[in-house]
């Protein structure tokens, strides 16, 4: 991209041209020397973006990344005061097998190639970016010390970040479903900065969406608006969520027909922003998030508990748990919830500032640090199963039969929720096939 003509001569080429051009007795016979111009004097990022169609955006891109697919969308920047820069910067879509690069950006000043390493000048949150800039206001030493004593490299990363947010919240504004469809390539980045900056937070934190329990896309401004009216004052800026593969559908499904939805969300970046969210409240809006299987006893309604529910949690306790251990602090624990029209016979509860915890700890690649991790057995004894489970119980014939149905209940709840590991699956088909047999036995 050198601002002068560069051409590439081949001079024996030349030489057999010119000889054969001596040679010919017509004019039109000789063969013309073509200039091979081998560098773009007049850069995409040079031009005025109002001649420029999006296929000359695409074209460029592939010039730069030419294994890449092409970007989602981008955004042209050029401004003259207080500082100089010019550029183009894309959004592009993210193979979650490939590493990220972190030198996609290339810093040019009056069109020579600088670097590629332009930390400093671009925010972290931000290097999933591709692209160019071209600044004379960025020192050509562009060593780490150097770039943060300059007083421009401060204003234009600022100009870059307010930029990037205004074109996304435009697109948001604009064209919500394109910006749906690309939610999933550039939510990553947008919940880091709003994280790691202030002003980009500000911008973007009413942009951020998230997939509902109907498999849509909401804001959490969206959310709360939808949340029905009798409701209102018991959620006021809860937030109910759930993890993707890790949640009992059915407990959604109860909040759904309450007409509470619930957002997904996934493991690694969200326990960090639904933190920070709770956290730097802005305004006078404040959120709390909230796991499903906690909130749902706040929502639903409840009947009283009977003597008869207590004699069934002490089965559940005596088939599932016998004597308190005091040295397993992580002892799963039961509780009877005798929800109204509940069609879940059980579902597993956890602490939710143990889970997050341990989603933060994991996110941050700390795999290997396990702790004790709470676990509450909920009990619907409402529910035909363990109903059957508890009269079956009093038969002193049917006890192992009852004791096999709670462990069946036990599993179908893990299943719902988090699942099981190797070991847990194995025992689950174990006493899966024992339970039918003896089920199967008595129908002869």
């Amino acid at each position: 991209f050198l601002p002068y003509p560069i051409q590439l001569i081949d001079l024996n080429e030349i030489a057999r041209i010119t000889e054969e051009n001596a040679k010919a007795e017509k004019e039109e016979d000789k063969k013309a020397i073509t200039d091979d111009i081998i560098n773009d004097v007049n850069p995409l990022w040079k031009r005025d973006p109002s001649t420029l169609t999006d296929e000359d955006y695409k074209a460029f891109y592939k010039q730069l990344f030419p294994m890449d697919p092409e970007p989602l969308f981008w955004l042209h920047l050029n401004v003259d005061h207080p500082f100089t820069l010019q550029g183009v910067l894309f959004f592009p879509k993210l193979n979650p097998s490939k590493p990220t690069n972190e030198s996609n950006i290339r810093l040019y000043c009056k069109q020579v190639f600088v670097s590629d390493n332009v930390k400093n000048v671009i925010p972290d949150f931000l290097s999933l970016l591709k692209g160019t800039i071209d600044s004379t206001d960025i020192p050509l030493n562009v060593s780490r010390s150097a770039l943060q004593g300059d007083p421009n490299i401060k204003k234009i990363s600022n100009y870059i970040v307010k930029k990037v947010a205004e074109s996304l919240k435009k697109l948001h504004k604009s064209d919500r479903e394109k910006y749906e469809s690309t939610w999933e390539d550039i939510g990553l980045f947008v919940k880091y900065g709003i994280i790691s900056d202030p002003k980009f937070d500000e911008l973007m934190r009413e942009r951020v969406i998230f997939k509902n329990s109907e498999n849509k896309f909401v804001t959490l401004s969206e959310y709360t608006e939808a949340i029905p009216e009798k409701h209102k004052e018991k959620m006021k800026g809860k937030i109910v969520y759930f993890e993707e593969h890790s949640s009992d559908d059915g407990l959604r499904s109860q909040l759904l027909e309450e007409g509470i939805q619930a957002i997904t969300t996934e493991t690694y970046i969200d326990p960090h922003f639904t933190q920070h969210v709770e956290m730097q409240k802005k305004g006078d809006v404040e959120y709390k998030f909230q796991l499903v299987d906690n909130a749902i006893e706040d929502i639903l309604e409840t009947e009283n508990t009977t003597e008869e529910d207590v004699k069934i949690k002490d089965l559940f306790l005596a088939t599932l748990v016998g004597e308190k251990d005091e040295k397993n602090p992580a002892q799963m624990e039961i509780e009877i919830k005798n929800f109204k029209n509940s069609k879940t016979a059980a579902y597993f509860k956890v602490d939710e500032s143990m889970k997050r915890f341990q989603q933060m700890t994991k996110s941050m690649g700390q795999s290997n640090f396990s702790m004790p991790s709470k676990k509450t057995l909920v009990l619907n004894p409402s529910h035909s199963l363990v109903k059957n489970a508890f009269k079956l119980s009093e038969n002193n014939e049917k006890k192992e039969l009852a004791g096999k149905i709670c462990h069946h209940i036990q599993d179908l709840a893990a299943i719902s929720g988090e699942g099981l590991d190797d070991n847990q699956r194995k025992e689950f088909v174990s006493r899966s096939q024992d339970l039918m047999s003896e089920l199967s036995n008595l129908a002869l």
